[in-house]
């Protein structure tokens, strides 16, 4: 029992992966510059290589809770933002997605630690 309240109050303290927010720009559309295809292709596929990444880096949280909260986020946030056009708003989106893979992996590999850890077991 004191493990299964120990675990839930760590998991509840670490961030939360925070959604994409919409992003506004302080310019009119005439004011945005033209979109290359082959700008539109690198961002398209840096934007499936990191979903595809953060899906991969859910897999390796240590619970099954853990792992379905931040695939299923994964994949509510990309059907969210599929239809962006702007390339700024693109771009951000896409630093916040590799932030929150760089915040997965790190928790990942912490708790896994923390879980595998003997002293741990022992405060149960």
């Amino acid at each position: 029992m004191m493990m299964a309240t120990t675990a839930n109050r760590i998991l509840t303290n670490l961030p939360r992966i925070r959604p994409l927010p919409h992003h506004h720009h302080c310019f009119s559309t005439e004011d945005r510059r033209p979109v290359s295809p082959d700008e539109t292709q690198t961002q398209r596929a840096r934007a499936l290589s990191l979903y595809r990444r953060l899906l991969r880096a859910s897999s390796t949280m240590p619970t099954p809770n853990r792992r379905n909260y931040i695939a299923n986020k994964t994949r509510k946030e990309y059907r969210k933002h599929m239809g962006l056009s702007d390339v700024e708003e693109i771009e951000f989106c896409l630093r916040l997605a590799d932030t929150n893979l760089d915040t997965v992996m790190v928790q990942a590999e912490h708790l896994s630690r923390l879980f595998n850890d003997p002293e741990y077991q022992n405060y149960n």
